[in-house]
């Protein structure tokens, strides 16, 4: 059971069931609330609850019915906004290639609104789904096409990934409070190369935990290194096979999680 302690006018707020509950009144051992919520959302007093006869079973049994009416509802209203988005680009189409630029501008105001409605659907459904931990990586490449695409690949693998373009950058990140669980690290970079980048993180306690990858077209012997003793934990070098890489990603994640 989750208490808490509310004064005169101030809220408590259910987002997924959109109601909230106001404190509106304490007197002689009473409270007085004020309840604002859908209309078609069932609001009992206990004791009528029980004078009727309803069970806990069927009380959770209304409440998933609720529920799923209101996905239901916000499932429709995306269908009917991405219509309007769909229906609004074929109309722009038309209206620029006749060169009708006012209507084309009237147009395209509609379809902002449209889309604006459907991003707070978007929201509206994420916020009722508890989500996962998302494992975040930081991704160190100077290259920005590859940068791009790697980082594109670990995306749709689920991790949320940050970027920086050399040494410097990723320590600044580092430093700024950035956690992630891994950084994969490109070794021949300007201003700050891999290995000094290394050993700097190496070096910092509160760094200890964070794995590191090395992604590069050289191999440890080509540049002189020793990866395992300057504490880098993976070594991949190019070209990549992405699928192992995200493996042992997922696998060094496991490790962390067990420490």
């Amino acid at each position: 059971m989750l208490v808490l302690t509310r004064r005169e006018n101030e809220k408590i707020i259910f987002p997924a069931l959109a109601t909230s509950v106001e404190v509106l009144e304490v007197k002689a051992g009473r409270v007085r609330l004020g309840i604002q919520a859908p209309r078609d959302l069932q609001i009992l007093r206990e004791e009528v609850m029980k004078a009727d006869g309803v069970q806990p079973e069927a009380l959770k049994s209304g409440l998933d019915a609720f529920a799923t009416q209101m996905l239901r509802k916000a499932k429709h209203q995306m269908r009917n906004d991405l219509n309007k988005a769909t229906i609004g680009l074929a109309l722009a189409r038309r209206q620029l290639k006749a060169g009708l630029i006012e209507n084309l501008d009237v147009t395209l105001q509609k379809i902002g609104q449209g889309f604006e409605s459907l991003g707070v659907q978007v929201e509206t459904l994420a916020e009722k789904k508890p989500e996962a931990p998302v494992p975040e990586a930081l991704l160190v490449e100077d290259d920005t096409n590859e940068c791009e695409l790697l980082a594109g690949f670990l995306r749709m693998a689920g991790y949320k990934v940050n970027t920086a373009g050399d040494g410097a950058d990723a320590l600044d990140h580092l430093r700024n409070g950035m956690n992630p669980d891994v950084m994969l690290l490109d070794m021949n970079l300007p201003r700050c190369d891999g290995a000094t980048t290394v050993r700097l993180i190496r070096r910092d306690p509160a760094l200890a935990r964070l794995k590191i990858f090395a992604v590069t077209g050289y191999s440890p012997s080509q540049l002189g290194l020793d990866h395992e003793a300057i504490g880098i934990d993976r070594w991949f070098q190019k070209p990549l096979n992405p699928e192992s890489l995200l493996g042992e990603l997922n696998a060094a994640r496991a490790t962390l999680a067990t420490v």
